[in-house]
């Protein structure tokens, strides 16, 4: 039992006998018979028959006491976090655990399959590279793009791969460094083709249209016959629903592509809606066809040339066909190219184009009767005022070039209002320079003969 605090002369409350100790509930004074022991805590306690009478005389009270003092404070300030929490808008629960399921497939570069060295060189170009915003790639003037694209692994199976895996990179830069890298090394994807499905649903997918075009120049350079893919690339050439992806499709076609897709070419020049897509078909036909496409290209040349609502690919069409080599020459298709040309003539004509297939033909033609029809076009050409002054002044400098006579006209147009046609006009009355006298040579010293000794 306690020692009394009540002094040696305390008496218990109930018989007022000399006290022995305070009861442990109400701390009145007891002696030592009208105390009752309980043992409600971790050692027997004595309190009095008042405390015990009352049912709290127990210790369980001192123990709620002893929890309210701990746990009173730790929940108010649980309470006030979760007040603020809300406050400010946030969950105040815990976050989520991240998912690091390791069965989640990891896209782009990160997945690691890749080629570990060749995904940190690709890494270290793209930080230390400027990339174009608007053009959607890489300046290839940079030192680590340069060093990157000498890299040997790209050629291989494994390097192609990581190239192939960081299309689908969340990186817009990675993906469009990849696409830029796998258009030098075409002979890989060509020979596998899974990866070159993979390049091909990777274009597919791509929302960013700069990056899309960049994709166009590695999709065009597969092989799409040893890849399996002719039909798939025939049908992107002519539904896809950007024509500016297409016009690059187009411009990127290896020889291979050309000759796998002859008829897709020769149809997208004839009927496609889009000029600047007729415009890019009718160039893709200019080289890297076998023999056997000679005659069939020409004609679709000579098509487009008499029809095609466009001057720019009228007047492309017309330079292809007087400009091709044997033995391949367009021979029997450059008499009725020139009619037609002589037919466009009779409205305004504003496309130079037509003037430089003009030239080519007065350079290259075997036929004097070809000959003089075209400078003499080339003359009318000149003279009407209808026309681009550009035109003018080039077919002016055509007959300059290949008319003896060349100086008459150009005297008519030496007050012509356009300024490019009256300084052609200028420099072609000029008497030429007399060359610069030639000095005579010095007499060379005869050698005299070396006598013996």
């Amino acid at each position: 039992m306690h020692a009394s605090s009540g002094g040696p002369d305390a008496r218990c409350k109930h018989c007022g006998t000399k006290a022995v100790g305070p009861c442990a509930s109400c701390h009145e004074p007891l002696c030592a018979d009208c105390c009752v022991i309980t043992d409600e805590g971790a050692k027997p306690w004595a309190i009095c028959r008042d405390c015990d009478a009352g049912g709290h005389g127990g210790l369980r009270r001192g123990w709620w006491t002893v929890v309210a003092w701990i746990g009173g404070p730790i929940l108010v300030l649980a309470l006030a976090v979760a007040l603020l929490g809300w406050l400010a808008g946030c969950d105040p629960r815990p976050p989520a655990p991240a998912d690091t399921d390791a069965g989640a497939p990891r896209v782009g570069l990160a997945d690691p399959r890749n080629d570990h060295a060749l995904v940190a060189a690709v890494r270290a170009a793209r930080d230390a590279c400027a990339f174009s915003d608007a053009g959607g790639h890489f300046m290839p003037s940079c030192k680590e793009l340069r060093a990157l694209r000498g890299d040997e692994a790209l050629a291989t199976p494994e390097g192609a791969a990581t190239l192939v895996a960081a299309l689908f990179d969340p990186d817009e830069r990675l993906r469009s460094l990849a696409a830029q890298l796998l258009a030098q090394t075409p002979r890989v994807l060509s020979t596998s083709p899974d990866l070159a499905a993979r390049v091909l649903r990777a274009t597919r997918e791509e929302q960013l249209e700069t990056t899309r075009l960049q994709m166009a120049h590695a999709l065009g350079r597969i092989d799409p016959v040893a890849a399996g893919l002719a039909g798939e690339l025939a049908e992107l050439l002519e539904k896809d629903a950007s024509n500016r992806f297409r016009e690059h499709l187009l411009g990127s076609l290896g020889d291979e592509a050309k000759e796998a897709l002859f008829d897709s070419l020769t149809r997208l020049a004839k009927v496609d809606g889009d000029a600047g897509v007729r415009l890019a078909a009718v160039s893709a036909l200019w080289t890297g066809l076998s023999g056997p496409r000679h005659r069939a290209t020409c004609l679709s040349w000579l098509d487009r040339a008499e029809h095609d609502e466009d001057p720019r690919v009228a007047a492309k069409s017309g330079y292809f066909i007087v400009s091709r080599e044997q033995p391949a020459r367009c021979t029997t298709e450059l008499e009725p190219w020139l009619t037609s040309l002589e037919s466009r003539a009779e409205a305004p004509l504003r496309e130079p184009s037509f003037v430089s297939a003009l030239e080519r033909l007065a350079d290259r033609s075997e036929n004097a009767e070809l000959d003089r029809r075209a400078i003499a076009l080339a003359r009318r050409l000149a003279r009407g005022a209808e026309n681009d002054g550009l035109v003018r002044a080039e077919a002016l400098q055509l007959v300059v070039r290949h008319d003896p006579e060349a100086k008459v006209l150009a005297t008519e147009l030496l007050d012509d209002p356009d300024p490019r046609v009256r300084a052609t006009a200028e420099r072609a009355t000029q008497p030429k320079p007399a060359p610069p006298p030639t000095k005579p040579e010095p007499p060379r010293p005869i050698p005299r003969p070396r006598l013996k000794p």
